[in-house]
């Protein structure tokens, strides 16, 4: 079990409902940083082989930006790899609340299971425990340019959500916005308000210099302040603890 005072930044093991963060008060889970693993060997070799799938598809996704931002060939795992060496992902479940007051607001609308935010990472890859594709996100929603919340049209084993993370929205000064989203509460009478998904935070190492990318589009981009990528982490914590003591101040 991971300890109250963990470093949720490094931190590898289980965590119940209201463990690490206010992030978690409606799911419980495993979490994974830097290649650690836990459990028995059929275990191991389970979260190794989803492991291999989340990262393979991300690889996918990094490529892909470097052809369409005209980068150097592998140009991320040079620059700021071995990424699946410092990447965190975690396997976690909502529990199912079934009383009205958890899953319905004061206004009667659907419960926040997980608040809005953007990922501490470059990319994060998320796959919903759903057997091929299906309809919507299970209440996963993202924000507009325009602030209107949207669900995601389709998940499932067979489709991978790909969020862009702050990291890699600071490193091209906001051109590349980072992706904010949200989980509401979510049932159907398949799921009876099951909902369980893997979620991979793709991460440079903790020295690697968060530059920005040495392409035509971000020419003009001078970041304010030149930083690693601990560094960068540190501060983002600091932040949100900030932030999670005066939540609780309220």
């Amino acid at each position: 079990t991971i300890p109250p005072n963990a470093d949720s930044a490094h931190v590898t093991g289980y965590h119940s409902t209201e463990g690490m963060s206010r992030y978690n008060a409606f799911r419980e889970g495993l979490v994974f940083s830097n290649g650690e693993m836990v459990g028995d060997e059929n275990v191991q070799y389970a979260m190794n082989k989803m492991l291999d799938s989340l990262h393979d598809i991300a690889q996918c996704v990094l490529q892909a930006l470097e052809r369409r931002w005209n980068l150097p060939d592998d140009w991320f795992q040079m620059e700021l790899g071995p990424t699946e060496r410092h990447s965190q992902w975690h396997i976690k479940r909502y529990v199912n609340w079934s009383a009205d007051e958890h899953t319905k607001n004061g206004n009667g609308e659907c419960a926040i299971w997980l608040p809005g935010h953007t990922d501490p990472s470059l990319i994060s890859v998320v796959i919903h425990d759903v057997v091929g594709i299906s309809k919507g996100a299970m209440g996963l929603e993202y924000q507009t340019e325009t602030g209107e919340w949207m669900e995601i049209p389709q998940s499932g084993h067979l489709s991978a959500t790909i969020f862009v993370g702050s990291v890699l929205s600071y490193m091209t000064g906001g051109r590349t916005r980072a992706a904010k989203h949200r989980v509401k509460y979510y049932s159907s009478k398949e799921n009876h308000g099951r909902r369980m998904a893997s979620t991979l935070f793709v991460r440079p190492r903790g020295t690697a210099r968060l530059v920005v990318p040495p392409s035509p589009r971000f020419e003009d981009v001078v970041l304010k302040k030149q930083t690693t990528f601990d560094a960068w982490s540190s501060r983002v914590s600091r932040n949100y603890m900030k932030h999670k003591k005066k939540v609780s101040a309220r």
